[in-house]
């Protein structure tokens, strides 16, 4: 097995998150790799303005969503949702710690890390800068916890693995139907 290197990941410093709201659970296990895909405005930005897009999606994770009605339809989370975010240009954003549960992908959050591709993939591709990062961060969280490329998932996978899990279209039907490329990729780095 190849030693890998440690990734350049920009730090929630750099990016300026906000501070968690709340104290929140420690995660003890992690055996699957959740990809996501974020459908957020300007998630197509690059290079310094990728970082408002990551502290966007965090305010939208740390607050409450009400419809019409003023029914709440979302409740506010302690931090950002996914624990990494890919920008298009493949710079690779710290979310919220890898020590923490997340909030990604319920039914799974107790025993996964969620990485999230800003942009919308049910059509589309990733970009090749995101695929290079996205390969790369699954190789080296794979090697450090010891999780076969078969925990390599997408959200929408978490149904079959946890009754708890959610119906999804992420991490969008282009980028799903991608996955098992990307397992390849990584397989291939860990060899």
């Amino acid at each position: 097995m190849n030693t890998l290197y440690k990734l350049n990941i920009i730090p929630r410093t750099t990016w300026t998150a906000r501070i968690p709201t709340e104290k929140m659970n420690y995660l003890s296990n992690i055996n699957y790799l959740v990809i996501h895909h974020t459908t957020f405005d300007g998630d197509y930005k690059i290079g310094e303005d990728a970082k408002e897009v990551v502290r966007d999606i965090q305010k939208y994770h740390m607050s409450k969503k009400y419809d019409k009605e003023g029914n709440l339809i979302k409740d506010k989370w302690a931090d950002i949702g996914y624990h990494y975010l890919i920008s298009k240009d493949g710079q690779i954003f710290e979310g919220r710690s890898k020590k923490f549960k997340g909030s990604h992908a319920y039914g799974l959050n107790n025993e996964s890390l969620g990485i999230a591709l800003l942009g919308d993939f049910s059509h589309k591709e990733i970009y090749p800068t995101q695929l290079k990062s996205l390969v790369q961060l699954l190789a080296w969280l794979s090697q450090i916890y010891s999780i076969n490329t078969s925990k390599i998932i997408g959200h929408k996978d978490v149904l079959s693995i946890s009754l708890k899990g959610t119906i999804t279209e992420c991490p969008g039907s282009a980028l799903h139907s991608q996955l098992p490329f990307i397992r390849e990729k990584v397989e291939a780095i860990l060899v």
